[in-house]
């Protein structure tokens, strides 16, 4: 999974910059021209709406009236979200896939299941790159510049993708263990993924020292 989502990433960069090279432009200009595009369009669309849809439409106008400025912030969070991204939905198609496989095809054994992705674990090595990471996305700014602060907060989201699968396969089992299945699971689980997904991050992160394990495992007879 991570050597496919990798070169997947790789893929899309290179494309990118070739298409870009081929096309005698940048990153920021490319952005730039979008937003501008896109503020031509919801002019249009503002014209047409009245009342409280006219006014959000009107803000989002108010934000665009710098296109460079906002280019320069989606060219920062860009890797980030590009990483996780590749990522998180590689992770559930495959989820998805193996699930489904064996649900559909019970008389078969298959060596890998979904429950391999739910036994997901980090390395532990990778603490000592998340720490400094840490460190440079909340005090880079103040004291290396925000470049420092930039490439800090890119490498926390990408760490923390993979914390977050950790954290999710120790809330399967937490859930397992209380028993809680059905209608109530599916919404639950939905709430946390959406809302709190920083929370399964950390949960994932925090494994390392508490080992949520002797918690999710049910006691022998």
């Amino acid at each position: 999974m991570i050597k496919v989502g990798l070169m997947f990433i790789f893929f899309i960069a290179v494309v990118g910059l070739a298409s870009m090279q081929a096309n005698n432009t940048t990153p920021k200009d490319f952005v730039v021209a979008q937003l501008k595009a896109s503020v031509a369009k919801i002019e249009q669309q503002k014209v047409k709406l009245k009342g409280t849809d006219a006014q959000e439409l009107e803000k989002a106008l108010v934000k665009l009236s710098q296109p460079e400025k906002v280019a320069e912030k989606v060219i920062e969070v860009l890797p980030s979200y590009l990483f996780v991204s590749v990522f998180f939905m590689l992770w559930a198609n495959l989820f998805l896939v193996l699930r489904s496989r064996r649900v559909l095809i019970k008389e078969k054994s298959f060596a890998y299941s979904e429950k391999a992705l739910l036994a997901f674990k980090v390395p532990e090595f990778f603490i000592w790159v998340v720490i400094p990471s840490l460190v440079l996305a909340i005090w880079g700014e103040e004291s290396l510049g925000n470049t420092s602060s930039i490439v800090g907060t890119t490498l926390v989201y990408c760490f923390g993708v993979f914390y977050f699968f950790q954290g999710f396969g120790i809330l399967v089992r937490l859930l397992d263990r209380a028993g809680i299945y059905g209608f109530i699971r599916t919404p639950l689980v939905m709430f946390l993924v959406v809302s709190l997904h920083w929370a399964l991050a950390l949960l994932g992160l925090f494994d390392m020292w508490v080992d949520f394990s002797r918690f999710t495992e049910k006691k022998s007879q």
